[in-house]
């Protein structure tokens, strides 16, 4: 008989709560504790969990309505359950990724230098800083150029490098100047072709430094009425045959 087998399932029984993974949104049972640690003012849980549950160091995880990373995997000298270290994420960083916005949850320490650097000529806030977040291939990809320029935290950074060691990313910042704002509009059909006493509808979508603008006044118009017709909302009627134009304007 297996009695740290039949204790763990047991307790697990009695006293087991759901953790979820971030990216895939599953729920796997486990024991919850909490670490008491004076010396250590960020906040640490510990869950234990059966060997065959899925999870991995390095791995983001959700747990009563706020998101941790997983810092270890212990065996605990058994082959019935793991123990893990969670960390209580601390920051979102925004990650672009193929000209789309993502806020991936992150722990970040404190800054290094961050002191007021001054001249005759301008005055900056040095800083730098190191992130740790589950590694996958958008973190993996992220722009080390120094054009992947971030606000988080009261000021505008720059990723300088990364490195990926057990299933956890690490991603260094450093202070930078604000870059200038990047603006998309893009205007799409709900048809592929247009037949004369048809309609179609046109989407507008405004974005600014990769988010999208939902409060955007957008107007339409038609270069030729005889043919074509478009309201308020972007709904086209084609009266007649001929080349026509729509336009949309993002004001």
């Amino acid at each position: 008989m297996n009695t740290v087998y039949t204790q763990f399932q047991q307790a697990l029984k009695r006293e087991k709560q759901y953790i979820t993974t971030y990216y895939d949104n599953i729920q796997y049972p486990c024991l919850y504790r909490k670490v008491d640690d004076y010396k250590n003012t960020s906040n640490h849980i510990e869950i234990f969990y059966d060997v065959a549950t899925p999870i991995k160091q390095g791995q983001l995880l959700t747990y009563g309505g706020k998101n941790y990373i997983t810092l270890n995997q212990e065996s605990v000298e058994n082959d019935t359950y793991y123990k893990s270290a969670l960390l209580e994420c601390n920051l979102l960083l925004p990650v672009i990724n193929n000209s789309k916005r993502y806020d991936i949850p992150c722990y970040m320490y404190n800054l290094t230098s961050p002191t007021v650097i001054e001249s005759n000529v301008i005055t900056t806030l040095d800083g730098k800083g190191e992130i740790i977040t589950e590694s996958t291939e958008m973190i993996k990809n992220i722009d080390i150029s120094g054009k992947n320029i971030v606000n988080i935290i009261g000021g505008w950074y720059k990723v300088q490098n990364t490195y990926n060691i057990g299933g956890i990313s690490h991603v260094f910042i450093e202070r930078d100047v604000k870059p200038a704002d990047v603006y998309s509009f893009t205007l799409t059909s709900d048809a592929n072709s247009y037949i004369e006493g048809s309609t179609t509808q046109l989407t507008a979508s405004a974005s600014k430094n990769y988010t999208e603008d939902t409060t955007a006044t957008i107007t339409y118009s038609t270069s030729d009425e005889k043919i074509a017709t478009v309201d308020s909302t972007g709904l086209v009627t084609f009266i007649s045959i001929g080349n026509v134009i729509i336009t949309a304007t993002w004001t």
